[in-house]
Order: structure tokens, then C-alpha cells, then sequence
């Protein structure tokens, strides 16, 4: 019998990394669509999987997107060694990848989304021992030097290019003087994730400008006293010149 042809690639996400880096350095988290995307650039996707404890924030609110991505999910609760919270992501994540390796001998491509170093053993192993291209997805300037050595080749995800003078960003402005107008506290998270799916574009890219409006101060966020308990809202700095560009034909007024 000849050998089984190999083709197609595995990806393994570190989700706490994914979400948890992109939050701290783009204020966005970055979306499943854009790590599918960026693995099917390398082939065609046979096997998807992310891991981290998905029974905490920001990890729960995110993990339903992966399904629109078709990324299984794999939970990692967190666990506690002498008293020290103890993440299990790591393991999980090496545990699936030699169950691939073992399970489907056919997959020619490994793509790990991880900035981690730790992960440079098994880069190594499957690439020299098993004759895997293996390949590391990250965040831009959060990946390991000595992951990127171990690796066969490295793909870096970059922040969005915002045009602060698009059309969409006076739909977003509007759509948030809108909410504001409608409801008593508005708060970041649900306004990004309501205004993408009304204006349908990426929430990703909402975020992202939403976060360069509160850069530039036309955005607020604050924590007050609200239903008995301290929450971070957000509010619309109607006084803030390019939000009154936009709103001043449609003289929007917050009661």
C-alpha cells in the first residue's frame, strides 16, 4: 500500500491568548471570522479548534462567535495549585494537537494561533520529527522569538486601518446617539455588538472604531450606580465637534 497523501491543515487556537491580546492592544478582540480567514490562506481547513475557559469574561460573551467561524470550541476550566489559580489552556490545546497527529495522518499543515513560547517544543517536534509544516498565527508584536524560530513560517494579525473620515463612522455615531436617546445606560460591549449586527458589519471593526472615538474623547465611559450595583457605562460626548458634524442636521437630543 502507497502512503496516504497528505493535504489540508489543523488549526489550534489559544483563545485566552487570542481575545485577552487583542483586547489589551487593539481594544477589540479579534473576531473568529478573521482567524478563519487567515488559516484558509493556508489551505484548506480539516480540523478547528479553540480552547480556554470559556466560563469566564471575556472568554463566555466570545466563544458563540466561533460557531459563525465553524471553530469548535474546547473549555479549559481554570483550576487552583496551592492556593494560585492554574490555567489548563495549554494542555488541552497540546493534548488535541498529538490526538490529531495520531488521528489523522493525512494533515500536512499544523497552524497554532499562540504567542507562547512554551509552544516551541512541539513547533520543533512536529515539524522535525513528524515532517509537519508548522505554522504560528499571532497577534502583531506578541509572538514569541523563539516560537518564530521553531516554526516553519509566521502569520501576524495587525490592527485594523481605521478611516476616521468613512461613512460607516457617522452611522456608528448616529446609531450610539440613537441608543443613548432610547435608554436610560448604554455600555460598550452591547452597543458594539447591537450596532454590528444592525449596521451588518464586523464587530471587530465597530469596536475598533468605537475605540478610536473614545481615543479622541467623543466617547465616555464612566462606572456608576446603576440598578443598585456600580456598572461602566458610556455616553456620547454630544459637544465633541465630530460628533456634532454628524448629529447637528439630525438634532439629536438626549433627555
Amino acid at each position: 500500500m502507497g502512503m496516504a497523501k497528505k493535504s489540508g491543515v489543523a488549526l489550534f487556537v489559544d483563545y485566552e491568548y487570542a481575545v485577552l491580546t487583542s483586547l489589551n492592544y487593539w481594544k477589540a478582540p479579534v473576531s473568529p471570522q478573521r482567524i478563519i480567514a487567515a488559516a484558509m490562506e493556508v489551505g484548506c481547513i480539516e480540523h478547528a479548534v479553540a480552547f480556554g475557559d470559556f466560563n469566564t469574561e471575556p472568554l463566555r460573551r466570545e466563544a458563540p462567535k466561533l460557531r459563525t467561524a465553524s471553530i469548535d470550541a474546547v473549555s479549559a476550566p481554570t483550576g487552583s495549585v496551592d492556593g494560585r489559580a492554574k490555567s489548563y489552556t495549554d494542555f488541552a490545546m497540546l493534548d488535541n494537537i498529538y490526538q490529531t497527529l495520531l488521528d489523522r495522518p493525512d494533515i500536512a499543515t499544523f497552524l497554532l494561533m499562540t504567542g507562547d513560547g512554551h509552544f516551541s517544543g512541539v513547533v520543533a517536534r512536529l515539524r522535525i520529527r513528524h515532517a509537519k509544516v508548522v505554522g504560528i498565527l499571532g497577534i502583531e508584536g506578541n509572538i514569541s522569538g523563539e516560537l518564530k524560530a521553531a516554526a516553519s513560517f509566521v502569520q501576524e494579525l495587525h490592527r485594523l486601518e481605521m478611516d476616521l473620515g468613512a461613512p460607516v463612522l457617522d452611522d456608528i455615531i448616529r446609531f450610539i446617539a440613537k441608543s443613548q436617546q432610547e435608554r436610560s445606560a448604554i455600555t460598550f460591549g452591547a452597543t458594539a455588538q447591537c450596532c454590528a449586527e444592525t449596521l451588518n458589519v464586523p464587530e471587530e471593526n465597530i469596536r475598533q472604531y468605537m475605540a478610536a472615538l473614545s481615543g479622541q474623547g467623543a466617547i465616555i465611559q464612566e462606572v456608576v450606580e446603576y440598578q443598585g450595583r456600580p456598572s461602566r457605562v458610556m455616553r456620547l460626548l454630544l459637544t465633541h465637534p465630530r460628533v456634532k458634524q454628524t448629529l447637528e442636521p439630525e438634532e439629536f437630543k438626549v433627555g
